[in-house]
């Protein structure tokens, strides 16, 4: 028997059409959120920083000159003390010269016993107290004609390593689900891109606030974390987080710092990857100091100058900056940073068991960064904007 309707037919209400025969009016293609995320990783794939590993464990070795600068450590003396005791006795030996700035002296040091120092006063300018804690510098030996050579000083290298991650991001479904048609085209090519797509921007959330570690607690094999670039940095820092103000007058003396010190003797440039927050603030002192540099687009993502007399950083904001990590930005040699890829990201399909009516695809892949001399690098962070 038929369904008897009275009235006004309509798509819906009483007297509704029968849903089944309104088409749908559905565009084919699926709008995925999906933010460009990834400019270190790009940066770092472009220039070509990368070097295979051959190890779960990645190392690389440091070194240093001699330290020229040191620090008075025995409360002070006066002008007619002949003993000094210094904070790192290791730095001098007998024929060095400590220079005074405060006071201008020069005094000669005769002999080391391990963080004393016995000195000749007045050697150069007069003598003068040395405040506790005042700053000497060492000009290095001044030595006797015809003498032997002194004693040789250098420091020993440093061994710093990381681990290799496995990160891995799966796509499953049924294999009747890929054979439907969808709105959207095959869900398991989709599926697919936005598992690429975790992937990578999981790979460069590691590659900033990775923590090392190699947990051998579990069943079987270890896990392994590699430490990324926010552990790595432990010299410079800029903190902000009391007032939440970053002042163009405290950035320009914070890259003066970190400028200081440059990988193998690098250039004058570095990059600032940088928070919403930080880029805000810098733009808001003035657009004329913030400048496009030619081929800015080069790597995927528009690059701003900030140059100043220490030197230029390449300004790129990092839209995983965000949340929690809002407020940070960091300087960093690019020389510095290199990745260390033990297994190249791959697609892995058909993973699936045997028997499973279904598919099973997988991204993989094994990889640290070695950070080199953190010393070039630097963290800003606790900036807010309004």
């Amino acid at each position: 028997m038929p369904t008897i309707l009275t009235g006004q037919v309509n798509t819906k209400g009483d007297v509704p059409v029968n849903s089944d025969r309104l088409v749908v009016d559905m565009l084919s293609k699926i709008y995925t959120l999906d933010p460009q995320s990834t400019p270190m990783l790009t940066v770092l794939t472009q220039r070509g920083r990368t070097m295979p590993a051959k190890a779960t464990t990645v190392q690389h070795l440091e070194d240093e000159p001699v330290p020229e600068w040191d620090t008075e450590n025995g409360g002070g003396i006066n002008s007619s003390a002949t003993s000094l005791t210094v904070s790192n006795g290791s730095y001098h030996r007998a024929g060095d010269i400590l220079y005074n700035p405060t006071s201008g002296e020069g005094v000669r040091v005769t002999a080391v016993a391990s963080n004393v120092l016995t000195i000749t006063r007045g050697y150069v300018g007069s003598a003068a107290s040395i405040a506790s804690g005042a700053n000497l510098l060492n000009l290095g030996g001044a030595e006797q004609e015809g003498s032997t050579a002194p004693e040789a000083k250098h420091t020993k290298t440093v061994t710093k390593s990381n681990y290799t991650q496995i990160l891995r991001e799966s796509v499953h479904l049924s294999r009747t689900l890929d054979q439907v048609n969808l709105y959207g085209g095959k869900e398991r090519a989709r599926q697919r891109r936005k598992a690429g797509a975790k992937h990578s921007r999981d790979a460069e959330q590691i590659l900033i606030w990775g923590q090392k570690k190699e947990d051998t607690t579990t069943a079987g094999t270890p896990i392994r974390l590699m430490g990324g670039l926010n552990e790595h940095i432990t010299t410079n820092e800029l903190d902000v987080s009391s007032t939440g103000i970053l002042a163009e007058s405290d950035l320009r003396d914070f890259i003066g710092d970190v400028f200081r010190y440059k990988v193998d003797g690098g250039g004058g440039r570095k990059a600032l990857i940088a928070s919403r927050p930080v880029i805000d603030t810098m733009e808001s002192w003035g657009a004329s100091k913030l400048q496009t540099s030619p081929g800015g687009s080069k790597y995927g993502f528009q690059i701003r100058q900030y140059v100043s007399t220490y030197g230029t950083l390449d300004v790129v904001y990092h839209p995983l900056l965000e949340v929690g990590t809002a407020g940070y930005a960091f300087i960093v040699d690019m020389a510095g940073v290199m990745l260390r890829p033990l297994q190249r990201t791959i697609l892995k399909t058909n993973i699936q068991q045997n028997d499973e009516d279904g598919y099973k695809d997988e991204y993989l892949s094994e990889q640290s960064a070695s950070f080199i001399n953190e010393e070039a690098f630097g963290r800003i962070k606790g900036v807010s904007y309004s």
